[in-house]
């Protein structure tokens, strides 16, 4: 996740991570320009990603969408359902 947000140049202000047992994990980044969540369920074979980036001072639209879709490659996701706010 460092490398895209890094990529993206967005700013990180912190990060928590949590493992449940005996699979998954809750990660919650918080950034200047708002936050990604990401929560799994292998056993159900679920990812549930959150990307919400501001446009206060440039329009984070198209970096939303990349990030969105790097993630969904790394998982190898099918999306289920996905709902995109404009802001």
């Amino acid at each position: 996740m460092n490398i895209l947000i890094e990529k993206y140049q967005l700013k990180k202000l912190g990060e928590v991570y949590h493992n449940f047992s005996p699979a998954g994990f809750t990660a919650v980044i918080c950034l200047s320009e708002s936050h990604i969540s990401l929560h799994t369920w292998p056993e159900h074979k679920i990812v549930n990603l959150d990307v919400y980036l501001s446009n206060f001072k440039r329009s984070n639209d198209e970096t939303v969408i990349n990030l969105f879709e790097a993630m969904q490659k790394y998982f190898q996701a099918e999306i289920v359902q996905q709902q995109i706010i404009t802001r």
